[in-house]
């Protein structure tokens, strides 16, 4: 009876080690995010920029994302733009990280950024054709703060559902424009993002290009001011298209119908100054009566 009693006070006693130990590393990776939080809002007022509201801090979006991660992603999957600030992922999940530019360039065209965050780019390449990555080959694709930079959106959404697995999930976030430096510009409608689908986003460039200097940049056009200049340009990296929560909603539900793409919204989360959409590709049953419930009966 005694060496049972010694045994459980022994595990017991590993039990309590173990839980401390783990106690003290959620204590040290809470210091690092607050230190990383803090960082980034310096960065943000040196720039100018929006700061965070104090309830929605960086710290609190990166972990909000990391735990839609955890319950969401499985395999092999693509992130698109990781930059400083990828989605941690379980230690399972192996992610590609892609980008239109190289690491380097990245640290030189962004130096308010910390270096040492930037992820190492796999594939160099168009993030929205995916030309180089097979159909029906990813296990997820997550794209956060990309969208927006896209012209043709619903391009880049087939182009995504494209690479899916059956079941697999496409994690995207969208800058909510009333917390962001988009918050004066014009919210973009439903209709105007299917219209420029159909009918290319070409002749809507130069207005964009506008919109957003003299809305945000508050910079002269300068060289810049003539519509065929903009047009020639290799790419634009600016937010085309702005929404709030319910013009984001409205855009993921009305497309899937719109375009006929199989997705099922299994989450949508506020998450500070953006809104996370999990959506997975999916075929539905649709329910026959005349069928019996076999599967409910055995």
């Amino acid at each position: 009876m005694f060496g049972r009693t010694r045994k459980r006070l022994h595990e017991r006693d590993a039990r309590c080690l173990e839980l401390r130990k783990q106690r003290d590393e959620a204590r040290s990776d809470r210091e690092g995010l607050r230190a990383r939080n803090k960082e980034l809002t310096d960065t943000l007022k040196k720039l100018g920029g929006a700061t965070l509201p104090l309830d929605h801090s960086m710290a609190a979006l990166i972990e909000a994302r990391r735990l839609l991660a955890a319950r969401y992603l499985k395999g092999e999957g693509l992130e698109i733009g990781a930059m400083h600030c990828p989605v941690v992922v379980p230690p399972d999940v192996k992610v590609i990280y892609a980008d239109y530019k190289s690491k380097e360039e990245s640290i030189r065209r962004h130096p308010e950024l910390d270096p040492t965050q930037m992820v190492d780019v796999d594939l160099i390449m168009n993030g929205e054709t995916l030309d180089q990555i097979p159909d029906g080959s990813l296990g997820f694709v997550i794209a956060n703060h990309m969208l927006e930079h896209c012209e043709d959106f619903v391009r880049v959404l087939k182009n995504f559902y494209r690479v899916l697995k059956p079941e697999g999930i496409l994690f995207i976030a969208l800058p909510d424009k009333r917390y962001t430096f988009d918050y004066r510009r014009s919210l973009t409608p439903y209709e105007h993002i299917v219209e420029e689908h159909r009918s290319g986003p070409l002749p809507n460039r130069y207005k964009h290009y506008v919109d957003y200097h003299t809305l945000v940049s508050e910079l002269a056009l300068g060289k810049l001011d003539s519509e065929t200049s903009v047009r020639d340009l290799p790419h634009l990296d600016i937010h085309f298209h702005v929404w709030d929560q319910a013009g984001m909603v409205r855009l993921m539900n009305d497309l899937r119908s719109e375009f006929d793409l199989s997705y099922e919204i299994e989450c949508y989360m506020k998450n500070g100054i953006e809104g996370i959409f999990i959506l997975r590709k999916t075929e539905v049953e649709v329910y026959d009566r005349a069928k019996p419930l076999t599967a409910l009966r055995s």
